[in-house]
């Protein structure tokens, strides 16, 4: 009977399906039309039930779906489309509930019949058991039987009874763990059917309410979809990689194969440009992190090239060069390491003929050694050579002679009177003292050049001084009766320079060329004047007279000027004491000399001394040398006369 009913319903399932496509042409407006419908395709719906394989569910069907039309039609005259489908919809889940409810108890009746299967297979178990019991004490009989010492009864009942005792306990065990078993295969069965109903319920419930909002949920579904690809593109695009060296971020780049085929070739390219060998290992150096974010500014190929070819980070192989373990420099290859200390080498050494070199060399200990660095850390040729050539500096230091002025000794060490200045910030130039100490700060090279030569040159052969003595000079004054020649010999040495400058020589052979001639010089015999003032004055040198006393352009010229060529002697005008030698401003290197009687001259432009304050002088005495010095147009000697401090006009006291 049930099966009936449940053919009876999937007939009726048909009609309704078949009844959808109807329902669209009712219209709900005229019940009347309404009706003439539904008996129009009543035929439709009987040829349908036809298909079924019994005329009984044919007619069941028929009359069911009759009672639900003519219910619907009594309660509302006029029903839209949409509460037939509802209708309809409602009749067919139903019908599929009972089916369902079928199908389980279809399904709790097949497990109950796999349940009786398992209990008579445990029953032949059972059985296999006691078969195998009884094989074990008729094989342990035989044994008795064929052995006379075991064949005492006692020894065979006692073990019969122990093999009886061994097959109760393992019978019971037996049963106990099948009992176990029966009980779990009923427990998961129960859970499984219990979860299958529940799974069953909830699925056809999910699949009527989708049949209902199937429209909702395809234009959900569709919406979902778009709304997913377009998140997808949006982060793709929002999506990139920091790439990195050594841990020192680069740029961004939208996908890590364009800087790993970028350094895949760009290793030759900086080794090229470079000149030294850059090593790249992609898996070592280069990283890379995700990040997230919008309008990022993204490298292409030719930006992480060139950021690559620009990185001063990157590693490579160069050369040191080494100064007693010392780092100096660090340059691109050998060759420009050795090309370095060879162009230092010939900054001290000549190329002339005469001049043989036996070694060339450096004092200190220096070395080129491959090294592992950086290529911002190697140094340009002209920049490492200007730094090996003035990277030290060596202190001396000069004490001021007698006439040498601030210009003279900054031409004298190769300086600028700037950068005698710059290490002499406390000295005035226009003040140097006899014995006052210089700082002289040299730039020296950061090597010693150390060069052993064998030279040929000529040298001079100084010529002998004889005197001769002369009453027409005072004591203590000479003079040249006939100068000295110097005489020539050809010499060949072997000398050691550092850095150019001789520190030793030793002659080998030499070969005289020309004899030398003595030099004959004048000593005075006649005695000395008075070292006091004679009240009487003399011109200080024998010249033309330039300037005169009295107004000059515009100012008061307090002496005369003597023009005289440069270094001629300049002699006291009288006797007296030095009041005063050095500096002194305009006048440049200056002598006073106090006459006594409230009597002083004034010697001034001198280009070098020959008396210093406190010497006692007489009278045409040597005391200093025509010069320029101070504000001066041209050597001359400026002569002042004062008497009791004021200038007085020096050509009315000259004899």
């Amino acid at each position: 009977m049930i099966q009936e009913h449940w053919k009876a319903e999937s007939a009726a399932l048909a009609l309704s399906t078949n009844w959808s496509s109807m329902e669209k042409r009712f219209d709900k407006t005229d019940s009347n039309q309404y009706n003439t419908d539904m008996e129009t395709h009543k035929d439709d719906l009987i040829a349908s039930a036809s298909a079924t394989e019994e005329n009984h569910c044919k007619k069941e069907a028929l009359r069911l779906l009759d009672q639900r039309i003519s219910k619907k039609i009594a309660e509302k005259a006029a029903l839209s489309c949409e509460d037939l489908d509802d209708t309809l919809s409602q009749i067919s889940y139903e019908r599929m509930q009972q089916r369902e409810s079928l199908r389980s108890r279809q399904a709790t009746k097949e497990i109950s019949n796999k349940m009786e299967t398992v209990s008579k297979e445990k029953k032949t178990g059972d059985l296999r058991l006691d078969a195998l019991i009884d094989r074990v004490v008729g094989r342990v009989s035989r044994l008795a039987t064929l052995r006379p010492k075991f064949s005492s009864g006692s020894r065979l009942q006692t073990l019969k009874e122990t093999l009886i005792r061994t097959e109760s306990a393992i019978s019971d065990r037996a049963a106990i763990a099948v009992e176990r078993t029966d009980a779990g295969i009923d427990r998961t069965a129960e859970a499984v059917t219990y979860i299958g109903r529940k799974t069953e319920r909830k699925w056809r419930y999910f699949r009527h309410w989708a049949e209902r909002h199937k429209r909702q949920l395809l234009a959900g579904f569709s919406g979902a979809v778009v709304i997913a690809a377009s998140a997808a593109i949006i982060l793709g695009n929002m999506t990139a990689f920091e790439y990195m060296y050594n841990g020192k971020v680069l740029g961004i780049v939208k996908d890590q194969r364009d800087v790993s085929m970028t350094v895949g070739i760009i290793g030759d390219k900086l080794t090229h440009v470079y000149g030294a060998e850059i090593n790249i290992d992609p898996a070592k150096d280069i990283t890379f992190r995700k990040i997230v974010g919008w309008k990022l500014d993204i490298d292409d190929k030719d930006e992480v090239l060139n950021t690559l070819t620009y990185l001063r980070d990157m590693n490579a192989n160069a050369y040191a060069l080494l100064v007693d373990g010392r780092k100096i420099a660090i340059l691109d290859s050998m060759a420009d390491a050795e090309a370095l200390l060879n162009t230092v080498k010939s900054k001290y050494t000549s190329d002339n003929e005469s001049i043989q070199y036996t070694s060339i060399g450096f004092a200190e200990n220096v070395q080129i050694e491959e090294v592992s660095t950086k290529i911002g850390d190697i140094d340009d040729e002209n920049a490492a050579l200007e730094f090996v050539l003035t990277g030290a500096v060596e202190k001396k230091v000069h004490k001021v002679a007698s006439g040498e002025t601030f210009n003279v000794i900054a031409k004298l060490y190769g300086l600028s009177p700037a950068e005698l200045q710059t290490a002499n910030p406390e000295a005035n130039p226009d003040r140097l003292q006899i014995g006052q100490e210089l700082v002289l700060n040299q730039i020296v090279p950061l090597v010693t050049v150390q060069t052993t030569e064998v030279a040929k040159y000529m040298t001079a052969i100084q010529y002998d001084i004889t005197f001769e003595e002369t009453s027409t000079l005072y004591k203590g004054e000479q003079t040249v009766k006939s100068s000295g020649v110097q005489g020539q010999k050809e010499v060949v040495a072997e000398i050691v320079r550092e850095n150019g400058t001789e520190i030793k020589r030793e002659e080998l052979s030499a070969v005289v060329i020309s004899e030398p001639v003595s030099q004959v010089v004048l000593k005075g015999t006649k005695e000395l004047p008075p070292l006091i003032g004679t009240g009487t004055f003399i011109y200080p040198t024998r010249g033309s007279l330039s300037s005169r006393f009295g107004t000059r352009w515009g100012r008061m010229h307090y002496g005369i000027d003597i023009a005289a060529p440069y270094g001629t002697k300049i002699r006291a005008s009288d006797g007296g004491k030095v009041i005063f030698a050095g500096w002194d401003g305009a006048l440049g290197y200056v002598v006073r000399i106090d006459h006594g009687q409230n009597k002083v001259t004034v010697y001034g432009h001198c280009s070098k001394l020959m008396v210093k304050t406190g010497d006692k002088v007489y009278q045409d005495q040597h005391i200093a040398n025509i010069g320029s010095t101070g504000r001066s147009t041209g050597p001359h000697v400026h002569f002042e006369v004062r008497i009791n401090g004021v200038a007085k006009n020096p050509l009315n006291y000259l004899k």
